[in-house]
């Protein structure tokens, strides 16, 4: 579907990435700041112009440095949604949502899928109350949606976003979150989503793109490079840990038991009520796993998983993080001390006690996208 293969000397740093998008859904820039995530949309919707490469959409070549051909930005028919959003303040929100509609209705370089009305993108995204409204009378919330009705407006085969979260309060993202999740399937257009939080990540990201220094270190599925060597290789040791994917088999009031992919491993998550069949994905800490050479007895932590030590390492904090095969990779971390005075090593079983509070306070549910 999408093919996108640039670079791009921006002063002393050289952007380099590339990727290919065959499948619908939202993939993720992820990075820190300045790791040119930006930098790489900017060039796929024909703002930036790439020193080298080629960028495909839907079998249609939008640039090509070695066949010189470079596709007006106008014209590429792709969909972009601001940090800021960026509506017009003089016109109301049903005004600014047609503008772009209008805008590209004589543009036919690329045919768009589908045909999205004016009450369709109202009911949807939840702003058909707002329509008369000006943007200095909406939420940073509501502007955020309005933004991404005007970019569905306008028939996009691709809809970039960058950052759209990032000046919103945590109320204001939550609100948001499921909007953005539902986009590819409710509308049918791939989206590409830049951020640098984990949290949106586990909540939106179908695969990854992960950046550092400008240039693309890893791609794939979104829990092989979160828990893949490159991401782990850049990240603060303090912030290590395992995205886990798992599908809820049983649920009480106040609990529910989700089994992890590709294990027989159940984890007991404090999140109570959801329906059987439900998936989620969590993050969890390195800090948040305690080990036990023993079957322990009398506590309140509600996971306690038989596992073997596959893999370890020292860190520079004098941590020794350790590699657990629970089905999936699992990661853990104790002092140098706890590691030489429980004789722990390679290939030696112990028992991985998680909180349930733990997976539950990083956890997102996917079963409603």
């Amino acid at each position: 579907m999408i093919e996108i293969s640039v670079q791009k000397q921006l002063g002393a740093v050289s952007i380099q990435a590339a990727f290919s998008i065959d499948t619908p859904g939202i993939t993720v820039i992820f990075g820190a700041s300045g790791a040119g995530k930006t930098s790489v949309i900017n060039m796929v919707a024909g703002l930036v112009r790439p020193d080298e490469g080629h960028i495909r959409l839907h079998g249609t070549t939008l640039f090509d440095s070695q066949a010189r051909v470079n596709v007006s930005k106008h014209l590429r028919r792709i969909g972009y949604v601001f940090q800021d959003g960026r509506l017009f303040p003089h016109l109301n929100v049903e005004q600014n949502l047609v503008y772009g509609s209008r805008h590209h209705a004589t543009s036919r370089s690329v045919t768009p899928n589908t045909s999205i009305s004016l009450s369709e993108i109202g009911e949807l995204l939840g702003i058909s109350h707002l329509f008369s409204r000006r943007p200095a009378q909406l939420s940073g919330g509501e502007k955020q949606r309005v933004a991404i009705g005007r970019a569905l407006l306008a028939r996009p085969r691709l809809l970039l976003m960058d950052e759209p979260l990032a000046s919103l309060d945590g109320p204001r993202k939550n609100e948001l979150l499921p909007y953005i999740a539902s986009l590819p399937s409710k509308f049918g257009v791939p989206v590409i989503y830049v951020t640098h939080s984990m949290n949106e990540i586990l909540r939106l990201a179908d695969q990854v793109l992960y950046m550092h220094d400008g240039a693309g270190v890893d791609f794939g599925r979104t829990e092989e490079v979160l828990n893949g060597p490159a991401l782990q290789h850049y990240l603060p040791s303090e912030d290590s840990g395992s995205v886990l994917h798992a599908t809820v088999v049983s649920s009480e009031p106040d609990v529910s038991f989700c089994k992890l992919d590709g294990s027989s491993t159940v984890l007991n998550v404090s999140r109570g009520g959801l329906a059987v069949g439900t998936e989620l994905r969590f993050r969890v800490a390195a800090e948040d796993v305690i080990i036990s050479t023993r079957l322990p007895s009398c506590t309140s932590v509600q996971n306690i998983i038989e596992t073997q030590i596959v893999g370890f390492q020292e860190t520079h904090l004098g941590l020794v993080e350790m590699d657990l095969d629970i089905g999936r990779g699992l990661k853990a971390r104790v002092s140098s001390n706890a590691w030489e005075q429980l004789e722990l090593k390679v290939g030696r079983t112990v028992y991985a006690l998680i909180k349930s509070a733990a997976i539950s306070r990083n956890s997102v549910v996917l079963g409603s996208r």
